[in-house]
């Protein structure tokens, strides 16, 4: 499970504080070594996610919610879930949510 909040989830400022508080901190107290790579998310508010594989390690299911801020709508609807074998996407009021399960191919 994975979350953040706020200005673009950007790490505090460097400090001698290496409590790990700041769930973007890869210990240098910078976001460098965070690379996102998924260019829908910018402008998000607000997210958290979550991946859960069955026990026989065939099968994961992802949920997904969001506060778009100046995110990209229509973009996140498309891409979200777009590689699963069932996907649900709903936007709306603000924010996304989203489902979706992957089946591997024996």
């Amino acid at each position: 499970m994975f979350g953040g909040y706020g200005e673009s989830f950007e790490p505090a400022s460097e400090s001698d504080d290496d409590s790990g508080d700041d769930v973007s901190d890869t210990g240098s107290g910078t976001q460098d070594d965070l690379d996102m790579g998924y260019t829908e998310l910018e402008g998000v508010d607000g997210s958290v996610s979550s991946l859960t594989f069955d026990n026989a390690g065939s099968k994961a299911t992802g949920e997904f919610a969001a506060i778009l801020g100046d995110a990209d709508a229509s973009a996140l609807e498309e891409s979200l879930g777009s590689s699963a074998t069932e996907r649900s996407v709903d936007v709306g009021d603000g924010r996304v949510t989203a489902s979706a399960t992957w089946e591997s191919i024996n």
